[in-house]
């Protein structure tokens, strides 16, 4: 299947399906994973999201916050991959690297072994069927094979139906969380308020016979490219060898 995300180039009124809003949370350069920083991000987090975006809700912002939000109570991995159905009715959701410890200071706290809770816990998937990976919820990572080594920002994502709701609320407590900031953070902007947004158009296009053909001709081509620059080799005594080499070296890559 092709997918790709371009920007919508139609009437620019056009409302969107899915509203997508972002928070980076910066520490040192590469620095992150740092224990002081993802407690600041869930201090963060809280004051964004708090128990969800119900009518009546406010912002908390506070130091002694020990326990997971009800909000990411209903959104933490499942073990199983797959959520209750009590859960898809909601029209919001977000993703976080504090799921990895199911949005608790305590297991944050607790945890002997940061990069080690984040590496096995990469495959499992919250509610909304999106699987944590590294790549979703961190910024400028840093990758050893497949495993994280370090991260220069945390990505907190949240995903609202537009008839939700949730937009007015969503800023009122960003413009609560610049006048509350810590004297630790630096705000960007320093009010809170986001004035630009950007509407996009993901496709997905079922790859037919003909796109199927095409990369068979490609692949096919490729082959023949490699197999006649490994002729072209004095110093190797087997080309046999070092096909078999160059394949099996492929697939363990891959693995």
């Amino acid at each position: 299947m092709w997918t790709s995300a371009t920007e919508f180039e139609g009437n620019p009124n056009t409302r969107a399906d899915v509203e997508m809003r972002q928070v980076w949370v910066y520490g040192d350069y590469m620095k992150a994973l740092d224990r002081r920083v993802l407690r600041e991000a869930l201090r963060i987090q809280n004051a964004l999201i708090a128990d969800g975006f119900e009518e009546g809700m406010t912002s908390q912002i506070s130091d002694t916050t020990t326990e997971g939000l009800k909000a990411c109570d209903a959104s933490m991995p499942f073990p199983d991959d797959r959520a209750p159905p009590s859960l898809r009715a909601l029209s919001w959701g977000f993703h976080s690297p504090l799921m990895y410890w199911n949005c608790s200071l305590d297991a944050i706290e607790s945890d002997a072994d940061i990069l080690s809770t984040i590496n096995k816990q990469s495959m499992q998937r919250s509610f909304l069927n999106f699987t944590l990976r590294p790549t979703s919820v961190f910024a400028g990572k840093s990758f050893c094979g497949k495993e994280l080594l370090a991260a220069d920002a945390l990505v907190i994502t949240i995903f609202d139906q537009t008839n939700s709701g949730i937009g007015k609320t969503w800023e009122l407590r960003s413009t609560e969380l610049a006048q509350n900031a810590s004297e630790l953070w630096s705000l960007y902007p320093e009010d809170g308020r986001v004035v630009g947004s950007q509407l996009y158009e993901f496709r997905f296009k079922p790859m037919s016979l003909n796109d199927d053909f095409l990369l068979a001709v490609a692949y096919f081509i490729m082959a023949i490219y490699v197999l006649v620059s490994l002729r072209k080799l004095r110093a190797v005594k087997s080309q046999f060898g070092l096909v078999i080499t160059v394949f099996a070296q492929a697939c363990l890559t891959r693995k």
